[in-house]
């Protein structure tokens, strides 16, 4: 099993699903260059949230670790709860769009048709 998970010296300033995207993404390439080139179970968490958690997983993580999100702040039970729930939701609907997702020639394309489709 490996871990993907790249300290960032930039702080997470917003929850707007491009700022989550530019603070993951070192995580996420790692991700699918760990993804092409070993056969060991790829558990990503830096920055992972419910909007990334898709793309994550298109890119070759089998896990994701949200240990540091929940440890990170002062929230209450449901708070947790709620962002658990997002993310188990997340995690299980739309299977068969992530798997197109991942058998994409260009993943790159599929961040510019996310970014124009935002603006």
């Amino acid at each position: 099993m490996l871990k993907a998970e790249v300290i960032s010296s930039q702080k997470f300033c917003s929850s707007s699903f491009y700022n989550g995207i530019k603070n993951a993404s070192a995580t996420l390439s790692i991700t699918s260059i760990l993804s092409n080139y070993v056969s060991l179970p790829i558990i990503i968490s830096s920055y992972m949230n419910s909007l990334i958690v898709k793309i994550a997983i298109s890119f070759g993580a089998l896990g994701i670790g949200i240990g540091s999100f929940l440890t990170s702040r002062n929230l209450i039970c449901n708070y947790m709860l709620r962002h658990i729930k997002d993310i188990m939701y997340s995690l299980n609907t739309n299977y068969d769009e992530v798997h197109e997702l991942s058998q994409c020639d260009s993943k790159k394309s599929y961040f510019n048709s996310v970014k124009y489709s935002l603006l």
